[in-house]
């Protein structure tokens, strides 16, 4: 199996929407760890395991114009989808290329390295929390197990009919509202270090 295989969320349309979701609810947690790690403008950046850009494109903004980020990713798909988003947006100063981190070489120097749901020690870290009447945050586990179904109902975990995928996320908030139950979206961990000025 390959390395790309191995991704158990896999790398449809539907998947790379959900990455685009995930990246619109922690981008003020990230933008917040790389303004404290010292991301500012006219650094060059390499975003690793870069997905469809959510990252690259929130440091691109941070570096400004005279900075440049490269975001790599396994995934074609996902550099593709990255490619495009950034064109969108009208980030010309952030490109993607397909590369393994394991065989990935250049000749570029970069000012920082980022990425994000990489396993980094814990030095800060912060979570969304969802709870209350506001139904916002309940989709981002749904998308999650909606990407994972295929290998759900695979492995006889469970049916598509059992989960009932389409209504989940209602379900969901209508038992927090009941039991009244908090629910902790994914923790974002922040680990950064610079190198001594002059260096």
């Amino acid at each position: 199996m390959s390395s790309a295989e191995a991704y158990p969320l896999g790398y449809s349309q539907l998947e790379a929407r959900r990455l685009a979701e995930q990246g619109a609810l922690l981008e003020d947690l990230t933008a917040d760890v790389f303004r404290r790690a010292g991301l500012r403008e006219g650094m060059t950046v390499l975003d690793i395991g870069c997905g469809v850009g959510d990252v690259s494109t929130l440091a691109a903004r941070l570096v400004g114009p005279r900075g440049a980020v490269l975001g790599i990713d396994r995934a074609a798909s996902s550099v593709q989808t990255a490619r495009s988003r950034a064109t969108a947006l009208g980030v010309a100063h952030a490109r993607f290329e397909q590369a393994d981190l394991a065989s990935f070489e250049t000749d570029q120097t970069f000012d920082a390295l980022v990425g994000r749901l990489v396993p980094p020690p814990d030095m800060t870290a912060a979570t969304p929390i969802v709870c209350g009447p506001v139904p916002t945050g309940y989709g981002y586990p749904v998308g999650v197990l909606r990407s994972l179904l295929p290998l759900i109902e695979r492995t006889g975990i469970a049916s598509a009919a059992e989960i009932d995928i389409d209504t989940l996320a209602m379900r969901m908030h209508e038992d927090a509202l009941v039991y009244e139950r908090v629910m902790f979206l994914p923790r974002v961990v922040g680990a950064w270090t610079a190198l001594p000025p002059g260096e």
